[in-house]
């Protein structure tokens, strides 16, 4: 009943948003992405529980993820992708991968992060490498953590505190303009300098980038806080 609940004060947002050019261009793929995340809701309490995040901020940074992750679907590119990263590394192959199209550069920034800051450390020790395994090996397991939505969702929430820390000392007039700036950091860059991600909201690049002919772009930014919005409507997802 939640589940039904849930998609249908979506679809009734959608359907009355004055914010819904995005949703009704790609409606298909919007549909897939809102019923694929209630296909691992369970994995997504149990890791924000856990991690003791906010679940419902987390999930609306990398929903327009997985709406694009419906759009775009080529196996056997994929395929020689991976190979080439396993093999060479992220300057050879460096792409998105699953629900919440995450590359495995992004994975190893966070993992930096992480290992230099000792509450993160503690809390997220199990997504880093010990020295004595090989640069290949790593990048192997880094590969398939990416397809387990158990790692995806906390490489999410990993980015989420690690934003959170570095912004602790900045004010946010409220929710949404917190959401803007992550979410802006986690589709440009999380290591953008504030100034640059601020002139980055203004920018629509999603979801096909700066290469756009006869298409639309939008913001990322607001598609995430749309997104919040619907989800700020219901109890639980």
């Amino acid at each position: 009943m939640k589940k039904l609940l849930l998609l249908f004060v979506l679809f009734v947002n959608l359907a009355f948003s004055q914010e819904a050019g995005f949703e009704k261009q790609y409606a298909d793929d919007y549909l897939k992405a809102v019923k694929k995340l209630q296909t691992f809701s369970p994995q997504l309490d149990s890791v924000t529980k856990k991690l003791k995040v906010p679940q419902k901020e987390v999930i609306s940074v990398v929903f327009p993820e997985m709406v694009r992750y419906s759009i775009y679907s080529d196996a056997a590119q994929m395929a020689m992708l991976e190979l080439f990263y396993v093999e060479r590394g992220t300057k050879y192959a460096n792409f998105s991968v699953g629900a919440f199209q995450i590359k495995p550069s992004f994975v190893e920034e966070l993992e930096k992060e992480v290992s230099q800051n000792n509450q993160l450390t503690k809390k997220y020790a199990h997504i880093l490498f010990s020295d004595t395994i090989s640069a290949k090996k790593a990048r192997e397991t880094r590969l398939q953590r990416l397809k387990n939505i158990c790692y995806q969702l906390v490489y999410a929430c990993c980015f989420y505190e690690i934003m959170t820390l570095k912004y602790k000392n900045r004010t946010f007039k409220d929710k949404e303009e917190q959401l803007r700036l992550f979410a802006t950091a986690y589709n440009s860059g999380m290591n953008m300098s504030y100034e640059s991600l601020i002139k980055m909201q203004k920018v629509k690049l999603f979801p096909e980038g700066k290469i756009c002919f006869n298409c639309t772009n939008y913001n990322y930014s607001e598609i995430v806080v749309e997104f919040y919005k619907k989800l700020s409507n219901t109890k639980k997802i």
